[in-house]
C-alpha cells in the first residue's frame, strides 16, 4: 500500500505520552521532529518497516522509529492519524 498524507491528526493520549516521552528525554523531541518530518515526506521508505497489525489493533499500521521505538497509526485516504508511540512491548 502506497501511502501519502497530506493531512496529521493525533489522539490526546498519544500528544500524553509524547510529552511524558519528551520530560524522560529531552533529546527526543528533536529526533521525533527529524524522524516525524522524514516520515511524513516518505512514509514509504523501508527504513520504517512499516507494517499492517493484527489483533486488537488490526487496522492500524506501526513505523519503527529507532531501536525498539515504535510510531502506531491509521491512515485514511490521505489523512495520517498518530495513536501511540512508545517502545515495542509497550504500545503492542
Amino acid at each position: 500500500m502506497k501511502m501519502k498524507f497530506s493531512e496529521v491528526f493525533w489522539e490526546d493520549s498519544f500528544l500524553k505520552t509524547l510529552k511524558k516521552i519528551y520530560k524522560k528525554n529531552p533529546q527526543f523531541e528533536t529526533d521525533f521532529r527529524l524522524f516525524f518530518s522524514e516520515f511524513f515526506k516518505d512514509p514509504n521508505n523501508k527504513k520504517y518497516r512499516v507494517h499492517k497489525l493484527q489483533g486488537k489493533l488490526k487496522g492500524y499500521f506501526s513505523a519503527k522509529m529507532k531501536f525498539d521505538l515504535r510510531l502506531v497509526f491509521a491512515v485514511e485516504k490521505d489523512k495520517l492519524f498518530l495513536i501511540d508511540i512508545g517502545k515495542h512491548d509497550d504500545v503492542y
